[in-house]
């Protein structure tokens, strides 16, 4: 099973991307960002796949619109709450919806189980940032002078990719 990875910035968009590194990846690299799936827990058996970016500066993970209607999402059955985040540039309200996401490996394999994770609805034309449940279950890393961000399942994978200064 994939171990660690590391992944170059996308000064772009002032936060890291994932892209493919010759080490085994944990994460998947879809044009540079990081693959995984999406669920209601009311409806667990309908999931979408998704692309997120790596933003460390958000407690929150955003959904698109289009998301939940991959997901059918029914107001009735999962409702919205008006709730906010931080993110890097400042605090963003939103609607807000309990979801479950699973990050996936570049082979296509879970690399985590579900993860439940409040999602804030972003607005039209926004992009997925992640949420706090990916940082609770992996480990990430950074070098000083260096643009990479190290990934691992395990504190010790990053050993093993951290440059020697």
């Amino acid at each position: 099973m994939a171990q660690s990875s590391s992944f170059g910035w996308n000064a772009g968009h002032t936060m890291h991307e994932v892209s493919m590194s010759s080490f085994c990846c944990i994460l998947c690299s879809n044009m540079g960002k990081i693959t995984a799936r999406f669920r209601l827990a009311v409806t667990p058996h309908i999931m979408t796949a998704v692309s997120i970016m790596n933003d460390t500066g958000s407690n929150a993970q955003m959904i698109l619109p289009a998301d939940l209607v991959a997901l059918q999402h029914n107001p009735a059955t999962s409702p919205f709450n008006l709730n906010y985040a931080h993110t890097a540039g400042g605090m963003l309200y939103c609607l807000r919806v309990d979801i479950e996401v699973q990050i996936m490996g570049a082979n296509g394999v879970a690399m985590t189980h579900w993860l439940p994770e409040r999602a804030l609805v972003s607005p039209p034309g926004g992009i997925r940032l992640s949420g706090n449940a990916m940082r609770n279950h992996l480990y990430f890393a950074t070098a000083p002078g260096n643009t990479q961000l190290y990934v691992a399942a395990k504190k010790h994978g990053l050993t093993t990719l951290l440059p020697a200064v």
